[in-house]
């Protein structure tokens, strides 16, 4: 690619962040508006979107051209006035997904956020919760995963993200002194997958907190019959045994 093109796009993706910025430095005052970008700054941004513009957007997208997907995304989510909601939705729920191939996964939150919220077809509003509890996931930021625990609905999302879901909600709950709630969280996520090593660790650490060592040491023991044929070098190995003398 071009140098002279590269930044031409660059500026575009920056009027899109800008645009973003509110709904960024504070998650919890998001509205149904659309957010806008300053009128004086933004002429190319303005520009009504073309009816052609979603079919040319997907089009980038799976050339996995993702600054230019979600410039035209963004347009016609957000910009566009001919175009019909289920598309200005779809359109969203994709700009989401071309920012987090551009790492940009805090920012891709806030188009998502509206497609599972504003979105008619079943199928957006629950791919875009499962890519919301994903990123809150990856980006291990506690303000983002409790503005998604508290404005998702997580009957909607796959059996997968349900439980990544309750691991991260117990962990919340954890990090507030709710132990209980946490532990109802895990098992939760267990129910889901009961070979989780995660959520049977989380489970040991919360029962040690709630001064049980022989309920952790069953959940830590547990963990452990999962591992016992590993490498003795395995880190997950050697913390089930740490864990287990801990508790006993």
């Amino acid at each position: 690619m071009k140098v002279k093109k590269q930044k031409k796009i660059s500026l575009r993706l920056q009027l899109i962040l800008l645009s973003l910025l509110p709904f960024l430095i504070s998650p919890s005052a998001q509205s149904q508006t659309p957010p806008t970008a300053p009128k004086a700054k933004v002429r190319v941004a303005q520009r009504a979107a073309a009816p052609n513009d979603y079919k040319s957007a997907i089009d980038f997208f799976r050339k996995k051209e993702f600054l230019k997907s979600a410039v035209l995304f963004h347009k016609v989510g957000y910009k566009s006035e001919n175009i019909n909601e289920a598309t200005k939705t779809r359109a969203k729920y994709y700009l989401g997904l071309s920012l987090v191939n551009l790492k940009l996964n805090q920012v891709a939150t806030v188009p998502l956020i509206v497609a599972a919220k504003q979105s008619s077809d079943p199928e957006v509003r629950r791919k875009s919760l499962n890519m919301i509890i994903k990123i809150a996931d990856k980006v291990d930021d506690p303000k983002l995963l409790r503005f998604a625990l508290e404005n998702l609905d997580v009957s909607k999302v796959s059996d997968v993200s349900k439980e990544v879901f309750y691991i991260l909600l117990g962990e919340q709950y954890i990090a507030e002194g709710k132990i209980k709630e946490g532990t109802a969280a895990f098992e939760k996520a267990l129910s889901l997958d009961s070979r989780d090593l995660s959520a049977m660790y989380r489970m040991g650490v919360a029962y040690l907190k709630l001064n049980q060592p022989r309920r952790a040491a069953e959940f830590f023991k547990r963990m452990y019959s999962y591992l016992e044929k590993r490498k003795v070098t395995n880190a997950q190995r050697g913390l089930a045994i740490i864990s287990v003398a801990r508790a006993n």
